[in-house]
């Protein structure tokens, strides 16, 4: 006990005064916790004495600080994992990692962390009852937030139609003026001429009259072209007609799948809402078209699992690390060809799966499949397993 006091005492002067001179490093405390473990191994102190130091240090350095120390925690993970440390250190170490989440921000410090999480995962093993869901608890707060109603279309086609009207306008009132001062001069001239404008119009109709079946001929070959361009204007505006209706079928359906997909998460976060009945349709219903899709469309070369896996530290990383899905629609024909994104909805399914088919404790008498129910999730793990094979 008095070896184990003294090394901790050491240590904390030791980096006291080496924070006062802003020369913290990390390969000198490094070797004094390998010192430590050498001595604990020969048992000359006790085996937690290490594992004490490191959370003297995490306690007395700032942050910015304890993201460069954890590496030492990280490179003595097969150290913390033999049988001679873990069950004497496995709850100090716990207590370390707890104390630095809780003065970390999720938000701000996303990889550090993650780098936690990591380590807790690669430390203990999956029997362990500190990191099991024993009582079957689900995270309802987890909340996928997306666009339920489908945004308005604005029509522009009235508002085109009806600007030229109100431009003709005054130019049609003029050409009516002009024509109005021609019939007045035309009225007074008739006046003023007697006998020779009635001879000239007895000339006029025997001219007429040779010319009334001829004018009228011309006329009805006039009308056919007319006739012809008005059919061909209807048969354009029935096609283009046809094309946006076809167009708004497609931007429903694509709203549809769109809402459907992200409905998902919620049966994700709340398996036990599948036991409902109108809960069970749907649930089926949004499962069904989800791998129908995921059959019909191809996935992105560049993201297939047959390309060499590049590996990449957390520094590299963190550009594309997104705490969150992105649940925009116009990604959403993107997502659904990226083949990582695709395995992160099958391994859920796969879940949501075995969560529904297993009999835990905590399930309640009314929370049990029928065989029928249970025949069809057989029949979607095989289709879930075919597709993360591809």
């Amino acid at each position: 006990m008095v070896l184990d006091q003294c090394l901790r005492e050491y240590q904390a002067r030791e980096l006291i005064l080496a924070a006062g001179r802003d020369k913290v490093e990390v390969d000198v405390i490094q070797k004094y916790i390998r010192f430590a473990i050498q001595i604990a191994q020969k048992e000359l102190c006790t085996l937690s004495t290490p594992i004490q130091i490191l959370a003297d240090v995490f306690d007395l350095l700032p942050l910015a600080k304890c993201e460069t120390f954890f590496k030492i925690v990280e490179k003595e993970v097969a150290t913390w994992k033999s049988s001679t440390f873990y069950s004497a250190i496995k709850n100090n170490l716990l207590r370390i990692c707890n104390d630095l989440l809780r003065r970390l921000s999720r938000t701000q410090n996303t990889v550090f962390c993650g780098r936690i999480l990591l380590f807790l995962a690669k430390f203990f093993p999956f029997s362990e009852r500190s990191g099991l869901n024993v009582i079957s608890e689900f995270n309802i707060d987890n909340y996928t937030a997306y666009t339920k109603e489908r945004p308005a279309v604005t029509e522009s086609k009235s508002e085109t139609s009806a600007t030229p009207v109100t431009e003709a306008e005054p130019e049609k009132e003029k050409e009516i003026e002009v024509i109005e001062e021609k019939k007045k001069g035309e009225d007074s001239s008739e006046k003023k001429g007697t006998a020779a404008v009635e001879d000239s119009a007895k000339e006029k109709k025997s001219e007429t009259t040779e010319k009334g079946g001829s004018t009228a001929e011309k006329k009805d070959e006039e009308s056919e072209p007319m006739e012809i361009e008005l059919i061909v204007e209807e048969k354009e505006k029935m096609e283009v007609e046809k094309k946006d209706d076809e167009k708004e079928s497609k931007a429903e359906k694509e709203f549809k799948l769109y809402c459907n997909f992200w409905q998902l998460q919620d049966y994700f976060r709340d398996p036990t809402q599948c036991y409902d009945k109108k809960h069970w349709e749907l649930f089926c219903g949004i499962t069904s078209e989800i791998i129908s899709t995921f059959t019909k469309k191809k996935l992105d070369s560049r993201a297939s699992k047959k390309e060499p896996v590049m590996k990449e530290t957390a520094d590299e990383f963190i550009e594309e690390y997104f705490p969150k899905y992105l649940t925009n629609q116009n990604l959403l024909s993107l997502q659904i060809n990226d083949s990582n994104f695709r395995r992160y909805v099958l391994m859920q399914y796969l879940i949501i799966f075995q969560y529904l088919q297993t009999s835990i404790k905590f399930k309640t008498d009314a929370q049990v499949l029928s065989t029928d129910q249970g025949k069809w999730i057989d029949d979607q793990r095989k289709k879930t397993f075919r597709l993360l094979d591809e």
